[in-house]
């Protein structure tokens, strides 16, 4: 994977060879705008057809979880409990006291 140093390194050095941001962005397959403001301002694009065009890793967009706030890998957050289907699921000592501390429906 590049970096996007050396892709603005690189766009700089096109455009010394190519003689303008046009032919620059013409060759790499993005405006002519866009490879300017990559070489010139150190720009990182958004759009993930530009980003794999010039060889960087996509990016995506993901939210946080709405218990604590971070951003999980694994699929549920270590804050939540989590809910047992039926009574075979549950652990020995979490349903023991369920059921001692049941309450009886009329």
């Amino acid at each position: 994977m590049t970096s996007l140093g050396d892709i603005a390194h690189e766009l700089k050095n096109a455009y010394r060879r190519l003689g303008g941001w046009r032919l620059v962005g013409r060759a790499y397959g993005i405006s002519a705008g866009m490879a300017y403001r990559i070489a010139k301002q150190r720009y990182e694009p958004k759009d993930p057809h530009i980003r794999v065009r010039l060889g960087l890793p996509a990016r995506v967009e993901v939210s946080a979880c709405p218990h604590c706030g971070d951003v999980h890998i694994k699929r549920g957050c270590s804050l939540v409990r989590p809910r047992h289907r039926d009574l075979f699921g549950m652990p020995i000592d979490e349903l023991s006291k369920a059921l001692h501390n049941r309450e009886e429906i009329a």
